[in-house]
């Protein structure tokens, strides 16, 4: 397998945790005696592709979907018949090509709101790989159980259980993107399955979805304005107030995820306004400007940082180049890469979970096995009262999201499900 070998460490977090739960003896997955059950091709359990910011063939299973030039969409793996006694953790790979361009570059994630909803948050896992060697992301990864010591809650949802946010290149093109089942490669044991209570794997039937990326026209897509406004670098203001000057269009930004749109906007310039709240923990909005001609235009807007000092080193933020101190500059956890720092807050020192050093606690500036995983392990103290061999430096607080290594402050805790599984989501996540 050839490619970037930090696209291959996403992967490599999923055995780690593996190993963790064998050594603390839970077996979270494991193979039943009777062994992998094929869906039969006339029926039984079924996954498919679909598609929410394009149009499609049919709304249910589709084949075809049109996505407009340079747009973004959510493909989203479905669950349209599933196992008849239910299932305890679902999985899927989604092999999208390198001819839809290079999705590392457009940040490639995860719907956070659209997810299975009987997934264990803390057993949730993802990874964005590389199987061509181009250097590009190609293949996407997800896989939950519903929870982590059996007997595990069964679960019968049928609909979305994940959801990967893509981009169609700007040049015309038909592209195939498949859903993979168990035991095909490059997907192999990763590919689309369920387990059942028991833990045998069942494999569903699956299809394959073709996107056609298409140049936009003004008749097929009215002038118009979608966005989404962020209370940080890392989490999304909702309920919040925009106005569209100088129309005086007003909305609220949506409490799922903080996006919004303006319908019907004339061709011209026009200023994005964030009223209330006019300014977030993290900085204060400024007036976007945006220029409507035919086409539906999508922003993104963040708090611009105020001239103040997060982590008190006296060096004001404007000047310094690591905001919060946590090891991971403003510059890479501003990236689109999490294993590289990215897709971090600037003014979160806490969604770094380098902890430990050769010489003790501390930053190397990588999340290893030896000193940090295996150092919030040795604190671990699920009792709140602070008792040895609880240490705060090792200790986090919940996700704040979209992703799991957006934690919070210390909660008093040092348990399996939020710290022990949250440093191991980063393994090998570095700021170097």
């Amino acid at each position: 397998m050839g490619g970037d070998p930090n696209n291959h460490k996403r992967v490599s977090v999923l055995l780690l945790f593996g190993v963790l739960i064998a050594l603390i003896a839970f077996g979270v997955v494991s193979q039943g005696a009777s062994g992998p059950v094929s869906a039969i091709s006339g029926g039984g359990p079924e996954m498919v592709l679909n598609v929410s910011g394009g149009s499609c063939d049919d709304p249910v299973r589709p084949t075809k979907c049109t996505v407009f030039n340079g747009s973004t969409f959510d493909l989203s793996v479905d669950a349209l018949s599933v196992p008849a006694l239910g299932y305890t953790g679902a999985q899927a790979w989604i092999d999208y090509g390198d001819v839809l361009g290079d999705q590392s570059a457009n940040g490639a994630v995860k719907a956070a709101s659209a997810v299975w909803p009987d997934c264990d948050a803390g057993l949730l896992f993802e990874a964005n790989t590389d199987q061509s060697g181009a250097s590009n992301f190609d293949s996407y990864y997800a896989g939950c159980i519903s929870g982590l010591i059996p007997p595990r809650p069964v679960s019968f949802h049928v609909g979305s259980l994940f959801t990967v946010t893509l981009t169609c290149p700007f040049e015309w093109g038909t592209h195939v993107i498949e859903l993979l089942p168990y035991g095909s490669p490059p997907a192999v044991e990763s590919g689309a399955a369920f387990t059942d209570e028991d833990e045998n794997i069942i494999v569903p039937k699956v299809s394959s979805l073709t996107i056609n990326c298409q140049h936009i026209t003004a008749t097929a897509i009215p002038g118009g304005i979608n966005g989404t406004l962020y209370e940080s670098f890392s989490g999304y203001m909702r309920g919040a107030t925009v106005r569209l000057e100088p129309l005086g269009f007003e909305t609220i930004t949506s409490i799922q995820d903080g996006s919004f749109s303006f319908s019907g906007v004339p061709d011209g310039a026009h200023t994005i306004v964030v009223t209330s709240p006019g300014c977030t923990p993290f900085g204060c909005y400024y007036a976007v400007p945006v220029i409507v001609s035919g086409d539906k235009v999508s922003v993104s807007i963040y708090p611009k940082p105020t001239d103040s000092d997060t982590d008190g080193d006296t060096i004001p933020n404007g000047s310094d180049p690591d905001d919060d101190n946590d090891g991971c500059s403003d510059t890479q956890e501003a990236g689109k890469d999490e294993t590289l720092g990215g897709v971090r807050g600037p003014h979160n020192p806490w969604d770094f979970y380098d902890v430990e050093t050769l010489s003790g606690p501390g930053q190397d500036g990588v999340v290893d096995l030896l000193f940090d995983i295996l150092g919030v392990i040795n604190h671990y103290q699920p009792a709140v009262g602070g008792a040895p061999p609880y240490d705060a430096h090792y200790d986090r607080g919940p996700t704040a999201g979209p992703n799991a290594w957006n934690m919070t402050a210390p909660d008093g805790v040092i348990d399996l499900l939020n710290d022990i599984l949250g440093v191991i989501q980063q393994y090998d996540h570095r700021c170097t």
